[in-house]
């Protein structure tokens, strides 16, 4: 006869609560600093401070010339005078304060001619835009994942603070069951069953 504990079922949930019940966080408390490029699936112990900002100087959004705007209403700039070639992400040129897409300029001579409106500081990225330099990129008990590593990296940082993984040990019960490894797997006797739940877990 069944014992009247296997009659019912639980939710998930209700099992997944009465498992966390029994287990001791206390005993999960250690941590360690590891390097960025291990630390996808761990969670952190400390928050993370970024080490730079990013970007940490002014760089150019598009691929264009940084001018040296004086006028919203200006047109004409003298190339190496007060306009520059730059790509994207290059650092602006020093007391260049706009940058005009590849698409809206043609080049004359010496000449640079802005086929549109220019405004102050366009398409210029600024110190800082993306993260501050001390800013906290990562707060504690957060689960590190791809992406994270990137914004870490970018930020100066090479290594995390992270909680110790909890070390698991599964223990397979059950007479029927038989070591896949010391027994015979070809020639079972009724009712014996190859043991690999510990290995898949």
């Amino acid at each position: 006869m069944l014992s009247p504990r296997y009659m019912s079922l639980k939710t998930v949930e209700e099992a997944k609560r009465e498992f966390l019940a029994k287990i001791d966080f206390s005993a999960l408390r250690g941590e360690e600093k590891i390097s960025v490029d291990q630390s996808v699936g761990r969670v952190t112990s400390r928050p993370v401070y970024a080490r730079i900002s990013v970007p940490h100087f002014a760089a150019s959004a598009m691929d264009g010339f940084a001018v040296r705007l004086k006028s919203p209403t200006e047109k004409l700039f003298r190339l190496g005078i007060d306009a520059f070639k730059v790509n994207t992400g290059d650092p602006l040129p020093a007391a260049t304060n706009a940058v005009v897409p590849l698409e809206l300029a043609s080049v004359e001579s010496q000449n640079l001619i802005v086929k549109g409106p220019v405004k102050l500081w366009q398409h210029v990225r600024f110190p800082g835009e993306d993260v501050v330099r001390d800013d906290v990129v990562l707060a504690p008990h957060h689960v590190i994942g791809p992406l994270d590593i990137g914004v870490l990296m970018a930020s100066g940082v090479k290594s995390v603070w992270v909680f110790q993984r909890p070390k698991v040990l599964v223990v397979p019960t059950g007479g029927e069951l038989v070591d896949f490894w010391t027994s015979n797997t070809e020639e079972l006797n009724r009712g014996q069953l190859i043991e690999y739940m510990s290995y898949v877990a």
